[in-house]
């Protein structure tokens, strides 16, 4: 997965990531944020606000660089071999697991720039349909920018394991259907059925 993500166009195109942190039983995104570090991204992760949801600042270089061809080619080879992550600005919850602090700084997406958005399920299918956790943050957080994402600015990836892709994935008219998913070492262009 992490391959594929870091070869879509739409990547080398962004300085802003916007990432989530894996929980259990999700796919891993530490390569993703290795190789965003590595690349002088901007990396953002979400964290939850009552009902909805932001994503915050959790890594910014401390002097941006512009990198060759090659160099990003390094850098995806340097994320998969990679140890550690870096130290990134990240607390731990009352409910176990980490995310930005309520002080970082929150996305605000900027008109003729790009940025890509990682985005969890617990299923896919072609269509581009996500089964979420049901609380719908993710789905709320994208029709906010729909514009956005219609012109490009913006690309939703859905991310996952092999086994998480379906046939159908239920639907109502509140989910949003991703343009591209990356299910295992697939890269899949989504047909939306509407």
């Amino acid at each position: 997965m992490t391959e594929k993500f870091l070869g879509l166009p739409e990547w080398d195109s962004s300085r802003e990531v916007l990432l989530f942190l894996a929980m259990k039983g999700e796919i891993d995104t530490q390569g993703l944020i290795k190789a965003a570090v590595l690349q002088d991204k901007r990396i953002w992760a979400p964290r939850l606000h009552g009902n909805e949801m932001e994503f915050h600042l959790i890594w910014e270089a401390q002097s941006g660089s512009d990198m060759s061809a090659s160099e990003k080619s390094d850098a995806r080879m340097s994320a998969k071999s990679a140890d550690s992550l870096p130290e990134l600005d990240l607390e731990y919850n009352p409910y176990g697991l980490w995310e930005p602090r309520s002080t970082a700084p929150i996305f605000t997406p900027q008109r003729g720039k790009h940025c890509i958005i990682a985005t969890p399920g617990l299923a896919f299918d072609r269509q581009g349909n996500r089964l979420g956790r049901g609380k719908a943050y993710y789905d709320k957080w994208l029709s906010r920018y729909i514009s956005r994402i219609q012109v490009k600015e913006m690309t939703p990836v859905g991310i996952g394991f092999t086994i998480q892709l379906l046939d159908t994935v239920p639907r109502d008219e509140h989910d949003m259907a991703l343009p591209q998913l990356i299910i295992g070492g697939e890269h899949i262009h989504c047909t939306s059925s509407e």
